[in-house]
C-alpha cells in the first residue's frame, strides 16, 4: 500500500510538471499588434451645437448654430511591449497618443466669442496620451482571465501644455474566459470606461472563432468593437466592422480668455463602420489601410457640479451645458505595424 501511495504520488506530481496552458491567440486571427502609427482623415461633416444653459461663457449664451468642417484627423501612435511573457502569465504595458484636429470652411464662425466651443476645436483641436497595461493569465489548458487598466489625458491641449494629472480619466476590464480549442476562445466580464463619452459601467463579451476552413473567422469585444475576417492567404487580411471610439476632454485648458469655462468636457463618442485590408509587408512588419463612416454617439459639453464630474453612470440626468450633433462622415486611417511573433 505505501508503495501504491508513493507511486500514485509521483504520478500526481509528474502530472502537474506536465500541466499545459492556453494562450489567447486563434489560428487565423488577425495580428497582435506591438506598436501602430497611424493617420487617420475624416471628410466634410457639419457640426450643430446649441447652449442650453446661460451665463457659461462670460455671462452670454451661445446661440444656435450650424458650422461646416471641411475635415478633421491626425495622426495616432500605440505600443503594446511584452513585459513578461511565460507559460503562466503574459504582461504587457503600452502608450496611445491620438491627436485630432479640426478644419473649418470659415475662419469667422471658428472664433465666434460668443460660442468658444469651436474655437477651441480650430486653434488647439484634441489631444489623448495615455498608458495602459494588461495581464493575461491561463490556468490551465482551456481556462483563463484578461485584466485590462488604463490611465489617459485628453483635452484641447498640445504636448508642449499638458494639463495637471488630476484630469487624468481611469479605465479598467475584467473578463474570464474559456478556450474550447485552437480555432474558438470566449469570455465575459465587466468594463469601466469613457468609450460612451462619459463614464459607463457595462458588461463585456469576447469571442474569437475562425471556421474549420480557416477562411472565415469573427472577432468580438461586445459591446465595443466587432469585426468578420476573411482570411486570403496567411499574408492578408480582409475585416469588415464596427468600432466605438471615444473620451471626455478637459475644455478650455489653454483659452485664459473663457476663464468661466474652465470646468466644462466635451463628451465626445462615434460608432465607425468599416473595412480593413491587412497586409504583410516583411515578416513582423504588416500594414493596413481602413475605409468607412463615422456615425456620431456624442459630441455634448458637460459642466463639473462644484468642480467634480457629473457621473452620469449613475443615472444622474442632469442637463448638458451645450448639447451638439455631427453629421456622418466618411474616414480613412491608414497603419504601419510591428506584429508579435
Amino acid at each position: 500500500m505505501l508503495f501504491q501511495g508513493a507511486f500514485a504520488s509521483a504520478q500526481s506530481a509528474d502530472s502537474l510538471m506536465k500541466l499545459t496552458y492556453c494562450n489567447s491567440k486563434v489560428i487565423g486571427g488577425s495580428p497582435s499588434k506591438l506598436a501602430t502609427i497611424s493617420f487617420d482623415i475624416q471628410g466634410p461633416y457639419d457640426f450643430t451645437s446649441d447652449s442650453l444653459q446661460g451665463g457659461l461663457y462670460n455671462g452670454a449664451n451661445a446661440s444656435s448654430q450650424t458650422t461646416m468642417y471641411s475635415g478633421s484627423g491626425g495622426m495616432r501612435f500605440f505600443t503594446n511591449i511584452p513585459v513578461i511573457v511565460k507559460d503562466k502569465i503574459i504582461w504587457q504595458v503600452g502608450t496611445n497618443y491620438w491627436r485630432n484636429k479640426y478644419y473649418g470652411s470659415t475662419t469667422e464662425t471658428f472664433f465666434d466669442p460668443i460660442n468658444p466651443v469651436n474655437q477651441t476645436l480650430a486653434t488647439h483641436g484634441l489631444t489623448t496620451m495615455g498608458l495602459h497595461t494588461t495581464v493575461f493569465k491561463p490556468w490551465n489548458s482551456e481556462l483563463f482571465s484578461i485584466g485590462q487598466a488604463a490611465a489617459d489625458m485628453s483635452g484641447d491641449y498640445t504636448l508642449s501644455d499638458i494639463p495637471s494629472l488630476k484630469k487624468l480619466k481611469y479605465s479598467a476590464s475584467f473578463l474570464m474566459g474559456k478556450k474550447a480549442h485552437s480555432r474558438m476562445l470566449f469570455a465575459a466580464g465587466i468594463s469601466r470606461s469613457y468609450r460612451a463619452g462619459q463614464l459607463a459601467y457595462f458588461p463585456i463579451a469576447l469571442f474569437l472563432w475562425t471556421a474549420p476552413s480557416e477562411k472565415w473567422g469573427v472577432e468580438l469585444l461586445l459591446p465595443a468593437k466587432g469585426a468578420i475576417r476573411w482570411n486570403i492567404n496567411k499574408s492578408n487580411l480582409l475585416l469588415f466592422g464596427f468600432e466605438m471610439e471615444g473620451q471626455s476632454y478637459t475644455l478650455f485648458n489653454q483659452d485664459d480668455h473663457h476663464q468661466s469655462a474652465r470646468n466644462l468636457e466635451l463628451r465626445r463618442s462615434e460608432w465607425r463602420v468599416r473595412m480593413t485590408y491587412e497586409k504583410q509587408l516583411h515578416k513582423l512588419l504588416w500594414c493596413s489601410v481602413q475605409a468607412g463612416y463615422r456615425i456620431n454617439n456624442r459630441f455634448d459639453v458637460d459642466e463639473f457640479e462644484s468642480g467634480k464630474e457629473i457621473n452620469r453612470a449613475l443615472g444622474n440626468d442632469a442637463q448638458y451645458a451645450m448639447e451638439n450633433q455631427l453629421s456622418s462622415a466618411v474616414f480613412a486611417l491608414f497603419s504601419i505595424h510591428l506584429v508579435a511573433p
